[in-house]
């Protein structure tokens, strides 16, 4: 039989979710040649088992079973290896994926499209299954890792739903650097060039039964993944700069004052020295690669932006000292890595955008 059609589910205690899950597939592709693989990592609550009775009841289902918890990327990449098919399907098997959603994705790699995913922030979407406090995380990163990992255009690269021409993985699978990461996507997308890629957008549903598996272990993964694809050198050189540009700023305030000006005044002009030191070195060293824009249209930015990362600063100290932690260098601290972020993106997506 033709396998036009692989779908690769990761499960870990997912037993109660599996049945509904199973039987929705395969009504909404009826008649379509497809296999399922499941890869479980030793759930404990049976979800390999009660796969492989699913599979005799049903048909079509593989189901791979391994010793201990190994994530969704390795997951993946086993299912992939025991796949046929030309197109491969990755989703969660907890119902936050809605399997209705298969056959549009199909529909476009039948267009000619490469890699197609199911994007949680596109404006049709609707997400259901995440707290304010998650969809916020989620939007952050998603926002960081298109900053520093400039290839990385979608809007959703932290997506678990997607599918994807069997040529593409077969392409990059010996590429990828973290196998046992929680989100595959990243890793497809920062391996391979020129793909062409549609955004779909979906209902991102409530969990039913279980619970989530994103953990602290799961999150320093993801920081290593962003570190390791992005770009940490020219990171490493906006922060020397911005070190350099204080020690400036120290260095002309003691300076003048020397000479008897008024504080304000000393202060004033230590401050334009440094966003003058810090604008000079972060155009001829740090971004010395994007020559775009008019030398005074960038100046200008960068004074408009540091004048925003000051303010931000100045009302975020003030915010956490008076209504939330009453300690006057932590409160100061968290300001001053607020600024630092918000000139950071500034000035690698409006003054040095590539």
């Amino acid at each position: 039989m033709y396998i036009m059609l692989t779908i690769i589910l990761p499960t870990y205690n997912e037993r109660d979710n599996l049945e509904e899950l199973i039987r929705r597939i395969f009504r909404t592709l009826k008649g379509k040649g497809f296999e399922i693989i499941i890869v479980d990592d030793n759930s404990p609550d049976g979800t390999a088992e009660f796969a492989e009775e699913l599979g005799k009841k049903y048909g079509k289902i593989i189901v791979v079973k391994r010793n201990k918890k190994l994530g969704i990327s390795s997951a993946f990449l086993t299912g992939f290896l025991k796949s046929r098919g030309k197109y491969i399907i990755l989703m969660d098997a907890d119902l936050q994926h809605p399997p209705e959603k298969i056959p549009e994705i199909i529909d476009y790699l039948d267009k000619g499209y490469d890699l197609v995913i199911a994007s949680r922030f596109l404006k049709k979407s609707r997400i259901y299954g995440l707290t304010f406090y998650r969809k916020l995380t989620s939007i952050l990163i998603s926002y960081f890792i298109r900053i520093f990992i400039p290839k990385i255009k979608v809007r959703d690269p932290l997506s678990g739903f997607f599918g994807v021409k069997r040529e593409v993985i077969e392409h990059v699978h010996k590429r990828i650097k973290f196998k046992r990461g929680f989100k595959i996507l990243i890793e497809i997308l920062a391996n391979s060039n020129n793909l062409k890629i549609k955004e779909i957008p979906f209902d991102f549903q409530k969990r039913k039964y279980g619970k989530s598996k994103v953990n602290n272990i799961v999150v320093i993964e993801l920081i290593k993944q962003i570190i390791y694809y992005s770009e940490i050198s020219r990171i490493i050189k906006f922060s020397l700069v911005g070190f350099i540009g204080t020690l400036v700023n120290l260095f002309f305030l003691l300076l003048l004052r020397s000479y008897g000006l008024e504080h304000f005044i000393a202060s004033a002009i230590a401050i334009e020295i440094s966003i003058m030191n810090n604008f000079l070195l972060n155009n001829y060293w740090t971004f010395s690669d994007r020559v775009n824009g008019k030398f005074l249209d960038k100046l200008i930015k960068y004074h408009i932006l540091s004048s925003l990362s000051s303010i931000i600063q100045y009302v975020t100290s003030n915010i956490i000292f008076y209504f939330i932690y009453s300690n006057s260098i932590i409160a100061q601290i968290i300001g001053i890595l607020l600024g630092y972020l918000i000139n950071l993106l500034g000035s690698f997506k409006i003054v040095w955008k590539k």
